[in-house]
C-alpha cells in the first residue's frame, strides 16, 4: 500500500544521516532504493487517480453524445 511505502521511504531517509557518518559507501544503494520506492508510489497513485473516473458523469456525457452522434452519422449518410 502507499502508506507502507511512504513509511519505508521515511525509514530510508532516517538511515541516510547514519550512513553519511558511518558508512558513506552505502549511500548510493540507499538512494537507488529510494528512487525505486518512489517510482512505485507514483505508479500506484497514477493508477488510483485513473480509477477515480466519475462514472455517473461519464454515463451522462455518453448518453447525451449518443443521439448527437447518431444524428451526425444519419445526416452524413443522407448526403451520400
Amino acid at each position: 500500500s502507499i502508506a507502507q511505502s511512504l513509511y519505508g521511504v521515511n525509514l530510508h531517509l532516517n538511515t541516510i544521516d547514519y550512513l553519511d557518518e558511518h558508512q558513506p559507501q552505502d549511500l548510493p544503494k540507499v538512494f537507488t532504493q529510494l528512487k525505486q520506492i518512489l517510482a512505485e508510489i507514483q505508479a500506484e497513485m497514477r493508477l488510483m487517480i485513473y480509477e477515480l473516473k466519475p462514472t455517473v458523469f461519464m454515463e451522462e456525457v455518453f448518453s447525451k453524445a449518443e443521439p448527437n452522434l447518431y444524428d451526425s452519422v444519419a445526416s452524413t449518410e443522407e448526403h451520400q
